[in-house]
């Protein structure tokens, strides 16, 4: 895409609520949220659109946290978002800055030894799982996955490709991979299975 706005300062607009379809959320950007607002985004409006695949460039620690921002304001009880990428692309990063705009107080760290965290400072909970060092599905199931899964928190789950399977239809997935700059990303938003 073009990348001609990598750099110049972020302007994101707060966007207006998404609505709900069934259980799950159906997950959308500012209608504001236009090339050149956000690094080098494309014009991508509402992301309800079956099968689409997004892309938001950020080239800078600052868009990141606007980033997390954008998304904390759209999250919701239920909600999933599977973080997906190489070791060292920001995925903790991300989750920080989702949780402290959701109003967590204490340090959001990789739980990769303790599969999940929990914190309940925020608005709504917030279940930060890394699931690294899960090697069979039944170590998530006795520590009550699908409670958190559908609970009255959010959960947001590092190196979800390792459970793909289990992740529930609607989970907000996250794709990040490095830019050609050090702090430069490009993360790829979809939905499981539209």
């Amino acid at each position: 895409g073009d990348r001609s706005q990598i750099g110049k300062k972020s302007n994101l607009g707060t966007g207006r609520p998404v609505p709900k379809l069934a259980k799950r959320r159906i997950w959308g950007l500012s209608p504001n949220f236009q090339k050149g607002e956000f690094g080098t985004c494309p014009q991508i409006g509402i992301m309800n659109l079956i099968g689409l695949e997004n892309e938001i460039f950020v080239s800078s620690e600052d868009e990141t946290l606007k980033l997390g921002e954008m998304l904390a304001e759209r999250l919701d009880a239920g909600d999933v978002v599977a973080l997906v990428g190489d070791l060292g692309t920001g995925k903790t990063a991300l989750t920080r800055y989702i949780a402290r705009a959701l109003g967590v107080t204490e340090a959001v760290t990789s739980p990769t030894f303790t599969i999940v965290q929990e914190h309940r400072s925020g608005r709504i909970p917030l279940y930060h799982f890394d699931v690294y060092r899960v090697y069979d599905p039944d170590e998530l199931y006795e520590i009550g996955f699908d409670e958190y899964l559908f609970g009255d928190g959010i959960c947001i789950i590092e190196w979800a490709d390792l459970i793909e399977d289990l992740l529930p239809e609607g989970t907000l997935v996250i794709r990040i991979e490095r830019g050609e700059g050090e702090n430069e990303r490009k993360y790829h938003i979809s939905i499981k299975g539209e």
